[in-house]
């Protein structure tokens, strides 16, 4: 709801054609919602202090301490109903509608302007499933159709092949971020101020909103760095029963994973540690392929470009040849030694 405040007043200072959609409780469900779970915050609250009073503070405060996520759901419940209370894109419903919702809104920006550039801003709960409860190829299809210049994702996790793929080339430039994005979200007062720059000038102003962000030119990506990608898997395929399984194992052990534990790696990384092993000619020349090309679809980062899996989950987008790889290496997770 903040984010359709930040669109009128960036729209006051700069021309900007704007189509804000989404979905939202309505206004009563809200307000009954956010009084009930600080009710129950309250009684939790109760509970604490009577126990305290029996069986000393320290066993109140114990209690009590149960007291602070209803209490933290119930004001952020109150505040988004009453943030913005005239904006009503529509209540909340099945992905169709919401897809439908974003496609007109694509459109109207479009018929609107049509010689000018094209922005999709999504904001809302990210990782390698969701999107601001859309799924990667659902978004990928929506932009196929109405293809935009650059695409904003305020949400977390994004950064991964696994998304961007499903994205496709329609998604233009895209902001991404490989970490979780705080919830005051990029600062969309201070953006599209450079038309003819815009992924660099978004990229610009938004990297101190999160740990690191990623500026994608996602048609390179798709074009150039999957089909490099998909060689190098062919060839680190031929050499998996002569030694090349543990070079890659050495390689994903010294790559940083995002998520501290868990199934992704840095794709950077995991090339550039794949490149101190002792690889064949052929995998050489693959590997060298993969880097330019990550070069040219990440022009811009903050340290981390974009990851990947490792588990082989949520990767029906990427290259066969890649994917079949660490099918068969048979990861769960980003070896640790």
């Amino acid at each position: 709801m903040r984010g359709h405040d930040q669109f009128e007043r960036a729209s006051q200072n700069r021309p900007l054609d704007y189509h804000v959609t989404g979905q939202r409780r309505e206004f009563s469900q809200g307000v009954v919602e956010g009084a009930g779970f600080l009710a129950g915050s309250g009684a939790i609250a109760a509970l604490g202090a009577a126990v305290g009073a029996q069986f000393g503070p320290e066993a109140g405060i114990c209690v009590g301490l149960f007291a602070v996520p209803p209490a933290f759901i119930g004001a952020r419940r109150l505040q988004s109903a009453f943030t913005s209370k005239d904006f009503q894109p529509g209540p909340p419903a099945d992905p169709s509608v919401l897809s439908e919702r974003f496609s007109n809104s694509l459109e109207k920006a479009r018929s609107g302007n049509p010689e000018g550039p094209q922005v999709a801003y999504i904001s809302g709960h990210g990782s390698h499933k969701e999107i601001a409860h859309f799924k990667p190829q659902q978004l990928g299809a929506i932009l196929n159709q109405n293809p935009v210049d650059l695409t904003v994702l305020d949400a977390c996790n994004t950064a991964q092949l696994e998304v961007l793929s499903k994205l496709g080339a329609g998604a233009g430039d895209v902001v991404c971020s490989s970490h979780p994005v705080p919830a005051g979200g990029f600062p969309i007062e201070s953006l599209f101020d450079s038309p003819d720059k815009l992924g660099q000038s978004t990229y610009s102003e938004s990297k101190g909103s999160t740990a690191h962000l990623s500026l994608v030119d996602n048609k390179k990506l798709v074009d150039k760095l999957m089909p490099s990608l998909d060689e190098l898997a062919k060839q680190l395929k031929k050499g998996l029963d002569s030694g090349t399984k543990k070079q890659i194992h050495r390689a994903l052990t010294k790559s940083r994973n995002p998520d501290l534990f868990g199934a992704r790696a840095g794709l950077r990384p995991f090339l550039q540690n794949l490149g101190k092993e002792d690889l064949s000619a052929p995998c050489k020349e693959a590997l060298d392929a993969s880097l330019n090309s990550l070069k040219e679809a990440v022009p811009q980062d903050t340290g981390w470009a974009v990851t990947f899996r490792v588990d082989g989950k949520e990767n029906e987008a990427l290259p066969p040849a890649w994917n079949g790889l660490f099918e068969e290496l048979g990861y769960r997770w980003k070896p640790f030694f």
